[in-house]
């Protein structure tokens, strides 16, 4: 029935009610069953079945899925907190179009700049310690691979970091 041990220790430490407590009941919910949206719930975590997986309705699912995975390590507010902040992955042009920063990242031990993308996003969330941004090199990250968040998923939360740009 479960599809992933990570879901089971979480059950095992913390317990459903802990996580229910928490507003992950749905995360759950989601791994056990092929249900999108949690019967009664205005919210969901996986982006509608769209064509652009860059679309900007994939922010909502995306936030979502920041909430339940990702905001214990990564702030969407500029702070530092175990991992490196996600709202300063994009930015906007005087034209309206977003880009990605600069960053300097450890990819096979050397130090290399690289230009954020959803390649790059996408391989961090899969492989975090592929290209570590410098001055978290010593920091863990879980690897996310597509039992835990499927491609749907990988795509809203890039659409969600990139709704965050500036």
């Amino acid at each position: 029935m479960w599809r992933t041990p990570r879901v089971l220790l979480a059950l095992a430490v913390l317990g459903a009610a802990s996580l229910s407590a928490w507003g992950v009941s749905g995360v759950v919910r989601t791994w056990t069953t092929p249900v999108e949206r949690p019967p009664g719930s205005s919210t969901f975590l996986a982006p509608p079945p769209e064509q652009d997986r860059r679309s900007p309705n994939h922010a909502p699912a995306g936030k979502n899925l920041y909430q339940a995975f990702c905001s214990s390590c990564h702030a969407c507010n500029g702070t530092r907190i175990v991992g490196p902040p996600l709202d300063v992955l994009f930015r906007k042009l005087p034209d309206g179009a977003i880009t990605g920063e600069s960053r300097e990242v450890v990819r096979d031990g050397r130090r290399r700049t690289i230009t954020v993308d959803d390649a790059y996003l996408r391989e961090s969330i899969r492989h975090h310690r592929a290209a570590v941004v410098v001055g978290y090199e010593q920091h863990y990250s879980t690897d996310f691979d597509a039992q835990l968040l499927d491609e749907r998923r990988v795509d809203a939360l890039i659409a969600w970091m990139r709704s965050l740009a500036r």
